[in-house]
């Protein structure tokens, strides 16, 4: 599933904090009449907050789960494969998901790649958008910090091996990929 929109939305303080603390910018804030000091001291003079009802706020988002606090923010460019991948010597993980299709199991990976020190995730060309609102809630943001590129096609894997990575996976499928064959 490509990419949708120009903007991103970020739900509640944790998700907008991360988000500014990762570079994006926001386009809009809306917060809830008690939230409107930690949205001003987060801002500064750059962009007020707007200050709504939660069920203005809930109308605004399309749902009802904001936490108080909502904002929508630029969506970064994507990065290519080259460009996720860490660059130097030294060992790294990366987490391939050629075939995730759950946004919220995205989300959880996203969440525990960067628990254990993943150094990037890679996606297959048809999976959910690690941008979208349920994988940034699920994620905590994790898919704001970490990088992340989508593969052309899983077969691209075994040029990743190439490079040195080791493969292993966890598929419930007999039909899957034999990544034995990528670490030969």
């Amino acid at each position: 599933m490509p990419e949708q929109g120009e903007l991103i939305t970020l739900e509640g303080s944790f998700l907008i904090e991360r988000a500014l603390a990762s570079g994006l910018e926001l386009e809009a804030l809306y917060c809830v009449r008690a939230r409107e000091a930690w949205a001003s001291r987060l801002l500064g003079r750059s962009l007020g907050p707007i200050v709504l009802s939660e069920a203005e706020i809930s109308e605004r988002s399309g749902y009802p789960f904001h936490r108080g606090a909502l904002a929508f923010a630029r969506r970064p460019e994507p990065r290519s494969l080259a460009e996720a991948l860490p660059a130097g010597e030294g060992r790294s993980t990366v987490l391939a998901l050629p075939e995730i299709g759950d946004p919220e199991n995205l989300g959880s990976a996203f969440r525990n790649a960067a628990a254990f020190g993943c150094s990037a995730l890679l996606l297959g060309p048809s999976g959910p958008d690690p941008l979208c609102r349920r994988v940034l809630r699920v994620s905590m943001g994790s898919s704001l910090r970490l990088p992340w590129a989508r593969l052309a096609a899983p077969d691209e894997l075994e040029s990743i091996a190439r490079g040195g990575y080791s493969a292993a996976a966890c598929v419930l499928d007999a039909d899957a990929l034999d990544v034995t064959r990528l670490c030969g």
